[in-house]
C-alpha cells in the first residue's frame, strides 16, 4: 500500500467512524438521525440505549 493509499484509507476510516458516533449521539439523546440501512430519517427512536 503506497503512502497516498495508506492516508486516503485512514481518512475514509476516521469520517466513517466520525458519522457513526454523531448517529449513536443523535439516538442517545432521542433525536434518531439516519436509519444505517435505509439511510432514510426515521421518526422516532424504536431502542433506547
Amino acid at each position: 500500500m503506497t503512502k497516498r493509499l495508506s492516508g486516503i484509507h485512514a481518512a475514509w476510516h476516521f469520517w466513517y467512524a466520525v458519522g457513526f458516533g454523531v448517529e449513536s449521539g443523535l439516538r442517545k439523546l432521542g433525536l434518531c438521525g439516519t436509519h444505517p440501512l435505509t439511510q432514510r430519517y426515521t421518526n422516532a427512536c424504536r431502542r433506547k440505549y
